[in-house]
């Protein structure tokens, strides 16, 4: 995401003012200024062809990515060199092939920017918290022999799908003493030092990890909630080591409205207020000339969704990416996601 300073450079008819506006009506990325996209496909996919959204976005060095392995870590890495080589990125999100958003473009965008820390649960644990993390198997995840390097009051588990600030992208592609000991301590299989099997998924641990070794547990929001996923099946059964993908009977009005409160539908995400909020912070192109200078000056950002508010939601297969793209754009429902520009609801 990227600092929205560049819009100087792109004309703005305010003098000093930094105008932050987005192309809505252009097609694909090229129409706005707001996100760059960097893909990590494997070492031998074919590129893009042209047309395609993800065209010429591929990273240069990519490694061979299997689940559980440490080629997680590095892909990961990797899409983080490629981007911070723009200044103007300031938030990286991490997103998979599976995801949909829950909030409009600019809602997101907006939120992340503003938010001060990174959405990665890197935090101290309480000793309550310390017990449950030997009931939920994170604990039995640590090994001794990540000693000295990584004590066990070091020891961290988040969500993978990250959200970091520019400070703490740097830190994870300029390291090397936490990547050394991850990729050869944190292993998926049968471990022969402990005589037992140990489900350790670096991708999981590396970030939280690494900001605790550093001393940045306190710059980060704690749950590392971007990415909404379900753990349960529709029968409330947990169902292992995947989470659970979504059919194309779930892509409905419901269930997004479901998935934006994180299934607890007690939590006040304010996301109406929000996007009143956001929408008056940004105009289409083609009123650039129209737009009042003194008002520019005085917008504020004084609304913002809770961080235990998704913005993002997984797993979502092939077969959902037609009546998703039916749901996001629809004027009726309405979800304010990437509604069509003749919704009225948008005007």
């Amino acid at each position: 995401m990227r600092d929205s300073a560049v819009c100087e450079r792109v004309g703005s008819n305010c003098p000093g003012q930094q105008s932050q506006r987005v192309e809505l009506g252009a097609p694909g990325l090229m129409g706005q200024y707001l996100f760059t996209v960097y893909i990590h496909p494997a070492p031998k996919y074919s590129p893009y062809p042209r047309g395609s959204l993800f065209h010429g976005r591929e990273v240069a060095n990519r490694v061979q990515v299997r689940w559980g392995e440490f080629g997680m870590v590095e892909a990961l890495r990797s899409l983080l060199r490629a981007a911070l080589a723009d200044p103007l990125n300031q938030r990286f999100q991490l997103l998979c092939e599976h995801t949909l958003p829950l909030q409009s473009p600019l809602l997101i965008y907006q939120q992340l920017m503003k938010e001060p820390r990174s959405r990665v649960n890197a935090c101290v644990k309480e000793d309550w918290q310390w017990q449950e993390s030997w009931r939920n198997n994170t604990m039995e995840r640590w090994t001794p022999r990540m000693l000295p390097t990584i004590p066990k009051a070091l020891w961290r588990k988040s969500s993978q799908w990250v959200a970091l600030t520019r400070p703490h992208a740097m830190r994870a592609v300029e390291d090397t003493v936490i990547t050394k000991s991850i990729k050869k301590h944190c292993v998926y299989g049968y471990d022969s030092y402990l005589r037992r099997k140990r489900d350790c998924y670096s991708d999981e641990h590396y970030i939280p990890v690494l900001l605790a070794y550093l001393g940045l547990d306190n710059e980060t929001t704690c749950n590392g909630n971007t990415m909404h996923v379900s753990w349960q099946s529709s029968s409330g059964k947990h169902i292992g080591e995947h989470p659970m993908s979504y059919s194309v009977k779930s892509v409905s009005l419901g269930v997004f409205l479901w998935l934006r409160q994180a299934g607890n539908m007690d939590l006040f995400c304010n996301e109406v207020a929000t996007t009143r909020s956001v929408r008056a912070m940004y105009i289409h192109v083609s009123n650039m000339r129209e737009f009042d200078c003194e008002r520019a000056a005085q917008l504020s950002w004084d609304a913002s969704i809770l961080e235990d508010c998704p913005l993002f939601s997984r797993k979502f297969g092939p077969k959902t990416a037609a009546p998703a793209t039916t749901l996001l754009t629809s004027c009726e429902p309405y979800l304010g996601i990437a509604p069509k520009p003749d919704c009225q609801y948008w005007q």
